[in-house]
């Protein structure tokens, strides 16, 4: 697959199709995942796929280690 399918143009139509999705709310969901599943406090998050960040910024913000990893140029340039 051609690296030009994931340019800016996808990533801002991407954003557009979910703006009303509720990041915080499926954080609040992974967290509770973390909280019952994990054996030791989870302190750090590869997150792959991580697009244009919708769930690595809020999750940077509650304090997580975050390393997002996508292929898009566009998705990859932000940051936290």
């Amino acid at each position: 697959m051609s690296g030009h399918v994931f340019d800016k143009l996808y990533a801002g139509t991407y954003d557009a199709l979910y703006q009303d999705k509720d990041y915080e709310a499926e954080c609040d969901f992974l967290q509770q995942v973390f909280a019952r599943y994990a054996q030791a406090p989870i302190r750090a998050i590869l997150d792959l796929g991580c697009g244009t960040g919708g769930h690595a910024l809020p999750l940077a913000r509650r304090g997580y280690a975050l390393t997002g990893v996508d292929r898009s140029e566009a998705n990859a340039s932000r940051s936290v």
